[in-house]
């Protein structure tokens, strides 16, 4: 396993399962499990298939149940 501390541009996706990612800077990282873990930010990268994007959104003041 590998961890990549930077931001995600856009999900590769092969058919039905995501692949890796494009990088802000242009890497693309392989993988063959792929973990969305941007939080309220998940429903606004590039390349998630329109039907599993996560129904997140921001909501000031709320945390932890």
């Amino acid at each position: 396993m590998a961890l990549h501390r930077v931001r995600a541009e856009r999900l590769t996706v092969d058919r039905d399962r995501a692949t890796g990612v494009v990088t802000a800077d242009g890497t693309r990282l392989a993988a063959g499990r792929t973990v969305l873990a941007a939080g309220s930010f998940s429903g606004r990268l590039a390349g998630v298939p329109d039907d599993v994007v996560p129904p997140v959104r921001p909501v000031k003041g709320r945390c932890c149940g």
